[in-house]
């Protein structure tokens, strides 16, 4: 392997740290969208059961235009994956795959 002048180390590192804020970014925003979403829910059982079923609708509503977006970045984004893990239509089932080489917790699923 041929040696690395500082220059090229320090273009990997940039952008290895590119990627790791990019990622840090996605992972803020999805915690966001859930911790609002975790929110707005009771509020809208509340709201059912006081018989206010458009202030129910509203806040589901409101809170699917957080989730939805933040699911499907989590999906598209590897590194938010449980390994071995596949939801499809309210069923999980684990099944095996390789490991991901970046992921530490795959040790504790195999």
């Amino acid at each position: 392997m041929a040696d690395l002048n500082e220059q090229e180390l320090k273009a990997i590192v940039e952008a290895a740290r590119v990627q790791f804020d990019a990622a840090h970014s996605d992972r803020e925003q999805a915690l966001r969208a859930a911790r609002l979403t975790i929110q707005l829910s009771p509020r809208a059982i509340r709201a059912a059961h006081r018989g206010e079923i458009d202030e129910a609708r509203n806040l589901v509503k409101q809170a699917g235009e957080e989730i939805l977006p933040a699911a499907k970045l989590t999906r598209e984004c590897r590194e938010f994956s449980i390994p071995g893990c596949s939801t499809t239509r309210r069923r999980s089932t684990w099944k095996q795959r390789s490991p991901s080489p970046r992921c530490r917790t795959n040790q504790s699923h195999q």
